[in-house]
């Protein structure tokens, strides 16, 4: 789907923007998961697996505050995580 297609303006967008305040952020997630497979879900696995680790790295930065160098550390391996990512997107 692209972003000038009228499946995604005339359906998706106001769909996405219609929704409740409430469930905001998990149906983001999900809207915009649908939106990276629908050209093909070859890819899609790894954007999954790149979001959850980025979130539980996150959790971990944010329940460790007080130690700066810890965090430095798990921010320099979530950023090698993402970077084996980037490898497997490129070739």
């Amino acid at each position: 789907m692209l972003f000038s297609s009228m499946i995604f303006l005339w359906l998706f967008l106001p769909i996405v923007f219609v929704i409740n305040p409430k469930y905001r952020n998990v149906l983001l997630l999900i809207s915009s998961i649908m939106f990276y497979a629908w050209r093909g879900a070859s890819y899609t696995f790894i954007m999954i697996s790149s979001i959850t680790i980025n979130y539980l790295f996150a959790i971990l930065i944010d329940n460790s505050k007080n130690k700066k160098s810890s965090n430095k550390s798990k921010f320099f391996l979530n950023i090698m995580c993402n970077i084996k990512y980037l490898y497997f997107i490129l070739f």
